[in-house]
């Protein structure tokens, strides 16, 4: 099960089974239990919820208490916000704090602490509290209380909403430094709770802004804080194009409303929240309050608030939900009178019946069965051990859930996105298998193994995981990349045919005869948060990162900005070259043919060796040369025109299909961006492998980036006027 689910937190899904047959016959009784299964349990994840976490209190203090009592045991810190409607915003605002210090947020009265939010004080052994907002909206006489007994009240306020909101963030910068911030209207609070939870998991603040300016007080932080990504919450309507236009590298997550912008943030974010609780929400202004306190909670237990109607959840959000979320856990923020049964119930879909095609969310729940020869419209869910999905196609997620010492094996299966959120060593199997994308964020030390025919667009690795490509398996790029703070361990086991990116904290181990193009390293802050084990060809360090190479050899390290690299004692760097020389080095083991100290130091002249023919030659020339290997924006498909990616600056990227040039282009000579158009009559088929190279001015070819063509997508379709 997945890593977010402890006890007190699971939901309980009380579904009707209905059983289906591989070949649509009645189950057959098996005398032999060792044989394969050949009936299957087929469940509607989200039909008939009979069993749901609700809470709610008398009040809105009652409701925050409840929320408090679910997410923390204990805690030492907690935020304390004002409990009025008009500054709800300074709750939102102060998840991502909250978050910081794992805390709750709990609600005060102007000039009182409410009895129930004092007792849960105390009850969690809460000792210090932050107060987000000034005097005039909570007043002295609540630090006088609470200091009575024994808890330390530090405000942060502002004079303003705007300024609130900054303080807060600058609070948030002392605990942990961050680059990316989130922008919302000062006066859209529900936007603002749509985006509070992924703030607050990501570890960055909630800014606020008017329609079309921002104040002084928030573009003044912006330009100090080196902040180099923005999220803008809403549409144009709460915030204008002017305004996103004036924050750094913005991007903008709105819908057509309220609802439409909730389901675009977890779109947005849906990788970070995989295998987390969804927390559903009353979406109006009058009941905004309830939920408020949630997002600190949601963030803590890795989910997401969803936004409702009363007795209804939106069309567009419940088709997000049968496609991409694993519904196993729903929590209601609120009493009956903001979100009844019935609304979160109505997320089930009827009993699919026994037919070759499925709609709606599926859940196999039978071990050790064969499912077979299904096309589902949904996500699938496999939550049993010992599951064969044979010749299954999926117009949604596919979640592999199989437990801790289970397994899975696909064979001749096809989905949008494969997710595996649990299992054991060696224990899923893909045969055949194709997907945009493979994530893998488990709860449990998995082994995932691609084999013959298995083409992925991507693969992303969250957790402690080992992956495996062999008999010509394509896994795609890859990115090891934690889901949350937490380090984790990957293994790579054959052969891969794109680079490998690296960011956060992760230690990468290549195996033994393991064959990966290139490691690129961004984000790491400290040598010890990026560890290296193994044989490597090729290690490029495209910031300022610093690494650790553990053991084994890397044949050429190239770095780009202020770098430390530390290399153990009996561990090797055959060629370091640095395109700035601020490059230290240290550690005991061996770079550029020489024995490092224990002090960083410069690593001092690149050797000049023989070619064998007597004559010298620089290492590090040759390595800079060569041209870098080019990439490939998203998924190339049957029936595509253009390809499009980005490589070294005016560098000619060509692509060929069977060693003949189907396609040629010159990178944009600052971007490095580039957009190849096929030649004229060349349509390319699926399962195609197309070679793309690139050449550089007065550099030599780059390697080869081989991408697989996936099948074409059907266009989505428009619906013209109003329904």
């Amino acid at each position: 099960m997945s890593r977010f689910y402890p006890n007190k937190f699971v939901a309980s899904l009380a579904i009707t089974a209905l059983t289906v047959t591989a070949g649509l016959t009645p189950a057959v009784a098996m005398a032999n239990e060792a044989q394969v299964k050949s009936t299957y349990n087929v469940q509607s994840t989200q039909s008939l919820i009979n069993t749901l976490t609700r809470l709610g209190g008398y009040d809105r203090y009652g409701t925050a208490v409840q929320i408090a009592d679910y997410g923390w045991q204990s805690a030492s810190t907690a935020v304390l916000a004002p409990s009025g409607d008009l500054n709800m915003v300074d709750a939102l605002a102060s998840s991502s704090l909250a978050k910081a210090v794992d805390g709750p947020v709990l609600l005060a009265d102007q000039d009182s602490v409410p009895s129930d939010t004092m007792k849960e004080l105390e009850k969690l052994g809460v000792k210090k509290v932050y107060l987000v907002s000034g005097t005039a909206v909570i007043s002295a006489k609540v630090e006088s209380d609470l200091s009575a007994v024994g808890i330390q009240a530090v405000r942060i306020g502002g004079y303003d909403r705007y300024e609130t909101a900054v303080n807060i963030a600058k609070e948030i910068q002392t605990i942990k430094p961050f680059q990316e911030v989130v922008v919302t209207n000062a006066y859209a609070n529900v936007d603002a709770i749509s985006i509070a939870p992924i703030a607050a998991a990501k570890g960055i603040p909630v800014l606020l802004v008017n329609k079309d300016s921002v104040p002084t007080v928030v573009s003044d932080f912006i330009k100090s804080s080196g902040i180099n990504k923005t999220y803008v919450i809403g549409g144009t309507a709460v915030v204008s194009d002017s305004v996103k236009d004036t924050l750094p590298n913005a991007a903008r997550l709105g819908g057509y409303d309220r609802f439409d912008t909730n389901t675009e943030v977890l779109k947005k974010f849906e990788n970070l929240i995989i295998g987390g609780s969804m927390f559903f929400a009353n979406g109006n202004d009058t009941s905004l309050i309830d939920s408020l306190t949630g997002a600190p909670m949601a963030a803590k237990l890795g989910g997401a608030i969803v936004l409702s109607n009363k007795e209804t959840v939106p069309d567009g959000t419940k088709g997000y939900i049968q496609t991409n979320i694993a519904l196993k856990n729903p929590v209601v923020l609120g009493g009956t009178a903001v979100i009844s049964d019935s609304a979160i119930q109505s997320l089930g879909y009827a009993q699919p019946g026994q037919s070759d095609i499925l709609d709606g969310a599926v859940e196999l729940s039978t071990p050790n069965a064969t499912f077979r020869d299904k096309t589902v419209n949904g996500n699938l869910l496999v939550n049993a051990e010992g599951v064969t999905l044979q010749n299954i196609r999926i117009k949604g997620t596919l979640f592999l859930d199989p437990g801790k010492d289970g397994s899975a094996t696909l064979d001749d299966v096809q989905a949008t996105r494969i997710v595996v959120l649990s299992g054991a060593d060696r224990s899923i199997y893909l045969k055949e298998t194709k997907a945009d994308s493979l994530v893998v964020s488990s709860s449990s030390d998995v082994h995932v193994v691609a084999e013959t025919g298995t083409i992925l667009g991507s693969t992303l690795i969250q957790s402690t995981a080992a992956v495996e490509s062999k008999s010509g398996a394509n896994v795609g790029s890859l990115v090891a990349q934690p889901q949350r703070e937490a380090s984790i361990n990957v293994q790579l086991q054959g052969t891969f045919s794109n680079d490998v990116s690296l960011s956060g904290s992760v230690r990468l181990t290549a195996a033994d005869g393991a064959v990966i193009p290139t490691v690129k390293v961004t984000g790491a802050t400290t040598p010890d948060s990026i560890q290296l084990a193994g044989q490597f060809s090729s290690v490029t360090i495209n910031d300022n990162s610093s690494i650790t190479v553990l053991s084994g050899k890397i044949d050429k390290l190239e770095t780009k900005g202020t770098s430390e690299i530390v290399v153990k004692s009996g561990a090797e760097v055959t060629v370091l070259s640095s395109a700035t020389g601020s490059t230290k080095v240290s550690g005991g083991g061996t770079v550029n043919g020489k024995t490092t100290t224990d002090t960083p130091t410069e690593p001092g002249d690149i050797p000049v060796v023989s070619d064998g023919s007597g004559t010298s030659r620089d290492t590090d020339r040759e390595v800079i040369q060569k041209t870098e290997q080019p990439l490939v924006t998203g998924t190339v498909r049957a029936g595509d025109t253009m390809i499009s990616g980005t490589a070294e600056a005016g560098a000619t990227v060509s692509v060929k299909r069977s060693g003949t040039e189907i396609g040629a282009a010159t990178t944009d000579g600052n971007t490095g961006d580039y957009t190849v158009t096929l030649i004229d009559g060349v349509i390319l088929a699926k399962d195609e492998v197309l070679s793309i190279t690139a050449v550089a001015p007065g550099k030599t070819e780059s390697n080869v980036s081989s991408i697989t063509v996936v099948e074409a997508q059907t266009t989505q379709p428009t619906v013209m006027g109003t329904v």
